[in-house]
């Protein structure tokens, strides 16, 4: 038990198996995927309240998290689907754009600016 050891090539059936089914790759694994393009805009990272007003008047409050010459990343407070295009304004930044939804997902979203 202690103290001792195994002879070469006495490995245990089990450590075996674990040992091939960490080599293996899962089942469905996605490829790494490829680095973003070198002329993607520069973030800054923030954090500020910002205004959503949407088409129908409605006005939400969420927070500007990164923001870019090309478009912001925002956190809203509730998880509602947003409209493809919204105006989103932040006055302390001088922010008052029409952006258009890259990318959504629980909370969070990608928006470019359109105009």
């Amino acid at each position: 038990m202690f103290g001792k050891s195994k002879p070469p090539g006495a490995e245990s059936v089990l450590a075996s198996r674990l040992r091939n089914i960490a080599a293996r790759a899962p089942a469905g694994a996605v490829e790494k995927m490829p680095p973003r393009s070198q002329d993607r805009a520069a973030r800054q990272a923030v954090f500020r309240n910002a205004t959503l007003t949407l088409d129908s008047g409605e006005r939400m409050t969420v927070a500007v998290k990164d923001v870019s010459a090309t478009g912001a990343r925002v956190e809203f407070f509730r998880h509602v689907p947003l409209p493809q295009n919204f105006m989103l304004s932040e006055p302390m930044m001088k922010l008052k754009r029409r952006v258009r939804v890259v990318w959504q997902r629980e909370g969070v979203a990608g928006v470019e600016f359109v105009d």
